[in-house]
Order: C-alpha cells, then structure tokens, then sequence
C-alpha cells in the first residue's frame, strides 16, 4: 500500500515538472525535429542550482558525443554546451568571481543557416561528461568551463549512482553504429533531390508560360499597351492570345507521385499531415478505421515517442530524489486547473518502480 502510494505522488511530480518545463509544448517537439532531422534529438534534464527545481533543456544534436566503440547503450556521454554567462551564474553563485572571468565564447556563424547576429549573446562554453554506473562500479559526473586565468573552471565533479544519463532521446530509427539513431532525413532525401529536380525543371518552364498575342503580320500599326489592364486596338483581324504550355503534365504528375512515396518511406499519412483525410470517410466507424490504419503506419515513431517520455520521467525520478527529498510539493491534480500537495517519497528505490 505505501509503495503505491508513494509511486502515486512520484507520478504526481514528475507530471508536474514536465508541464512547468513546458516538455509538451516545446521541449518534445524540438527534440522529435532534432531527431527525425539528424541522428538524435536529445532532452538535457537537470538540477537548476538557483530554485533548487528539475528543469529541461534542449541540446544541439551536434554538439554532443559518445564512443562508437561502446555499442548501443555506452558508458560515456559528452556534451558540448553554450551558456549564456548570466545563466550560469544563476546556477553557481558560489562561483560567480571566477565565471566573471572567463572567456566570452561565440560558435562559429554558417552563412546562409544561422539567422544574421543570432551568435553575438554574452556565452560561454561549458563540457560536461558522464560516466554512468555499470558493473557495481559507481559512475561520475564533471562539467567544466574552458578558458579564464587558472585554464578552467572546475563547475562539477561528483558522483553519479545511476545506470542512465541525466537525457531522454528521440530517434527515428535505431542505427548500428551505435547510440544515435538513423535520420528521417535519409529516408526521405532521395525523394527531395529528385522532386528537387523536376521543380527546377517546371520552374524554368513556368518562365516561359507567359501570355503572347498573335497578329497578322499586315497590321503592324496596331495599338497595343504594356500596362495592367491592356487594350490592344484592331482593325480587321481579330488578333488571337495564346497562353505556351511550357511544362509537361507527366513532370507535374511526378513530383506528385515522389511527394506521396517519400511519405509512404518515412512511415507518415499524406492526409493525416495535411490535416484531411479521404473522401467518403464520412462515418464514425470508417473514420476510426483510418486512424486505426495511419497509427499502424505511425507505430515506429509513436513507441520512439514514447520512449522519450519514459526516459524523461526516469531521469526526473533520479534528480528528485536529492531536489524533493524532504520538501512538500504543489501540483496540478489530473484532470483540473487546482493545485494539490504531495510529498516526495523517501524510501522510493529504484528497484522498486517501473517507468
């Protein structure tokens, strides 16, 4: 009965730290782009060192890092952060004079991608690396700011007791190389460079669908005007407009086609991500039948989905203990707009639950 209980109210704060980090509306959908895009999208779940709460950020999928050689599930973890200086002085005021010091670091800007000034914050670079427990053996924990007068500064080294890193991930598909996954970008690549293609090739054609006007070649003195609203002023022949058909229905028909497939590829409903669905579906029970049909379709990136809440939740669990330990927390009660108050269990184990 207590171990439910306490199960109860670990669900409560956990559902309550994912609405206020906002993990619904922003940091899971960042995160299923990042990961359909590239080969992980990824959740940093930390304890912020000002409130003393679990909160999550985004990380760059190219700025982080494991051993290839360490399979699927590794010992080492790396990220490669930027901090905006005032952030990180929120997270260790212990430690203000010596992060007043240290360098300002601005990632280099890739024309074309980055927006114009988007790099020109007050940032600094922070390492941060685990070593996850394995074996019996306790894992570990440093973050460390390169740079400033001793060459860096020390912000974390400790121990780290869990088996899993502090990060839930999204991925398209798992690769075989290892802890990344496989882009949805792949998937659907060799569709866009054709369709790519073809519309440089209708848009070429477009260029020459523009309206000509055939006259006899006996009425040159005809009245014709060059500005919106045209008049063209003739005599005895009525002159004819005549619209070029410069791009071919089979090119039109094949971009169609390629958009379809790279949908069909990429597990995802045409109609569904467009908002409609068939026609003719008008009844309850063939519409049910459809989105029976589309989950199907969608079931690899639904369970990688839900994978990434999972993690989200077990990586929260881990942190509360220490951020919650001895603290009364409010809220939200499911299914209301009121706030209800729990108490963070203290002899939850992690043997005892299951995500």
């Amino acid at each position: 009965f207590q171990l439910e209980r306490d199960c109860r109210a670990a669900g409560a704060v956990v559902g309550g730290v994912l609405e206020q980090a906002k993990y619904w509306d922003r940091l899971a959908p960042i995160a299923y782009r990042d990961g359909s895009a590239s080969s992980i999208g990824t959740i940093l779940w930390y304890l912020d060192g000002a409130s003393g709460e679990v909160l999550g950020d985004n990380i760059d999928p190219l700025l982080q890092f494991w051993h290839y050689s360490e399979g699927m599930d590794p010992i080492h973890y790396y990220i490669d952060r930027v901090v905006p200086r005032v952030g990180l002085l929120s997270q260790f005021p212990d430690k203000a004079a010596q992060i007043k010091l240290l360098p300002k670091y601005t990632p280099d800007s890739v024309v074309g991608v980055d927006h114009p000034g988007s790099n020109g914050a007050d940032t600094v670079r922070v390492y941060m690396a685990w070593r996850r427990a394995i074996g019996g053996k306790g894992g570990k924990f440093v973050a460390l700011a390169p740079g400033g007068p001793d060459g860096g500064l020390l912000l974390k080294n400790e121990a780290w007791k869990f088996d899993f890193f502090p990060t839930a991930h999204y991925r398209y598909d798992w690769d075989s190389k290892g802890f990344g996954g496989y882009a949805g970008a792949r998937v659907i690549a060799p569709y866009h460079r054709a369709s790519n293609r073809l519309l440089r090739t209708a848009f070429d054609g477009f260029d020459g669908a523009v309206p000509t006007v055939l006259l006899n070649e006996m009425e040159q003195d005809t009245e014709f005007s060059t500005v919106g609203w045209r008049r063209l002023f003739w005599k005895n022949n009525k002159p004819e407009v005549y619209l070029p058909k410069t791009v071919s229905d089979q090119v039109l028909a094949e971009i169609e086609k390629l958009e379809q497939k790279a949908h069909f590829a990429f597990g995802m409903n045409q109609a569904a991500a467009g908002g409609t669905r068939p026609a003719g579906l008008n009844s309850a029970p063939a519409q049910r039948e459809w989105r029976d049909i589309k989950n199907e379709r969608l079931s690899k990136q639904i369970a990688n989905w839900a994978a990434m809440a999972s993690d989200s939740a077990r990586a929260i669990v881990a942190l509360g203990s220490d951020a919650y330990k001895n603290k009364a927390i409010r809220t939200r009660a499911p299914g209301t707009a009121m706030l209800t108050e729990v108490k963070w269990p203290i002899d939850l184990k992690e043997e005892k639950y299951s995500v």
